[in-house]
This record gives structure tokens, sequence and C-alpha cells, in this order.
């Protein structure tokens, strides 16, 4: 019999193709596995509002004890959206990264916002395309503010992430550029080829699976967790299996127990139903 409890996934990369849809195998294992009373938790850099129409074809929204954690878990809810912890930036530390932003490579302003659970703000009234592109994907409208009007919005709203997005091949360069003393408070990690993801220091999607697991009374070893990039090594060091998709990160695939067919192969289902629905009919 199976002894995982709870499936921890990531989303973009990992549970959804690259045109953002659930493929059918993985849908059913999903299923499959919570009819069994295990637990299916999406952990991911997006915020709520986004991850919604996941959580309906899955059948896991508006419950009570099913969670989800965004932000890379600055924020954990359960599905029916009850708080169950939540991590904001301040704003001395939006401050530093939004001043960065504008000399982080020499003549040349990198695009910053900084995002609440319903909206994004940025000091930069000219949007780049990867930022639309996330506004868009998430579905969370970027507002333009000027720094100080970013100041008084802090007094009123939770800030829970920031975010440098640019071409690969700039943000590449600005990694390495980002001075040391920023990770005292951050935890900063290369979501995709063109983002850069600030969240509270003390926030990781290890740290998310983590909390859901107490919530629940569930072991490490009782857990599974599937990603595809950095932001997701964590979790996966932290599960009892950790499983990598094709494809995924070079950093991850040295930490994954296993690595399964890629998101747009149907792996999350795969990687479901070989560890716990197959293995628990033996």
């Amino acid at each position: 019999m199976s002894n995982i409890k709870l499936i921890a996934i990531d989303i973009d990369g990992t549970l959804i193709t690259d045109d953002r849809r659930l493929l059918p195998t993985t849908v059913d294992a999903i299923k499959q596995a919570t009819q069994k009373g295990i637990k299916v938790a999406l952990i991911t850099g997006r915020p709520l509002v986004s991850t919604q129409q996941y959580l309906e074809q899955l059948g896991l929204s508006n419950q009570d004890d099913q969670y989800v954690a965004i932000f890379h878990g600055g924020m954990i809810t359960s599905t029916s959206g009850k708080i169950v912890a939540k991590n904001t930036i301040n704003f001395e530390d939006i401050a530093k990264i939004e001043k960065f932003s504008h000399t982080a490579i020499q003549g040349q302003r990198i695009f910053m916002m900084a995002q609440t659970a319903e909206d994004a703000y940025t000091t930069d009234s000219d949007i780049n395309l990867y930022a639309t592109l996330e506004s868009y994907k998430n579905k969370l409208p970027i507002h333009y503010r000027t720094f100080e009007q970013l100041q008084e919005l802090s007094q009123k709203k939770d800030f829970l992430k920031l975010m440098f997005a640019a071409e690969p091949q700039v943000i590449e360069k600005l990694q390495s550029n980002i001075p040391k003393e920023y990770y005292e408070n951050l935890s900063i990690t290369r979501s995709e080829p063109y983002y850069i993801d600030f969240v509270s220091k003390s926030v990781n999607k290890g740290w998310a699976i983590n909390q859901i697991s107490k919530k629940l009374d569930i072991k490490p070893e009782e857990t599974m967790a599937i990603g595809d990039s950095d932001p997701d090594i964590p979790m996966i060091k932290y599960a009892g299996i950790g499983v990598a998709v094709k494809e995924s990160t070079p950093k991850l695939l040295e930490v994954a127990d296993v690595i399964t067919e890629s998101n747009n192969g149907d792996g999350v289902g795969k990687a479901i139903l070989r560890f716990v629905i197959n293995r628990s009919k033996r």
C-alpha cells in the first residue's frame, strides 16, 4: 500500500502544458488520488486568481481541507479561501529592489513589479512584453504608480512578491549582479528564463509544503512533490519522493529522486499513477 498522503505540484512547466492546458491523464490521476483520500496541493508562484481554473478542473476548489500555496509560499490558503499563513515583503526591501532596478545593468533599466494577491504595481511607465505576459497569464492587472504612491499603497496592501522581467540574456547577467546583502531579507530565484522572483526570506516552496503537511498531520516521508525549476528545489528536497519533469532545470534534476515525462507528456499524471495509484493496488 502506498504511504503517500500529500502530493504537492508546481503549475507552470509541470502541471500544465506549455499552452497552459491540463491533460486528461493528469486530471484523471489526480481525481483518482483524491478519491483515495490523498490531498493534492498546488504550490505555485502564481496568485490565487490564476489557480482557480485548474483547481476547478481537478475537483479541488472550494474545500476547507485542500490547500494551495501562492507566490512560492508567500500565502497559503485553503481552496475555499481561508488564509493559513502569510509572509509579506516590507517596504524597505521593496525600495531597495526598486532603486536597484534603475542601476542593475549600466544604461538599462530593468522592469520591476510588486505584486499583491489581486494586482501588480510598477514605477516604470513603459511596461515590457514579459511583464505583459505575466499579467495576462496570471490575470493580475498591472498599474503604474510613482514611488511615493507605491509607498502609500504599502500602508494598505500586503506585497507578497517582487519580480524583474527582461530578456533571458539580461536576466542571466542581472542574476549575478544582485548584491549579497539583498539575500539577507529576501529569497531570490529565477523562476523562468525571463523572470527573477523576490519573496520574504522565510518563504520557499519547501516551507509551504511543510506548513500544509503540519496542518494535515502528514510526515515528510508521506509526501510527493513534482516540479520543474529552481524555486521547486526546496519542496523536492523536503518530500519523501521528489519528482522532476523532463527538461527541468539542471539544479532541480540533481536533487530529484526520479524523473518523469515532460509537462507536455502527462508527466504529473504518469508519476502519480506510478508512485501512488498503481503502487496502492499491489
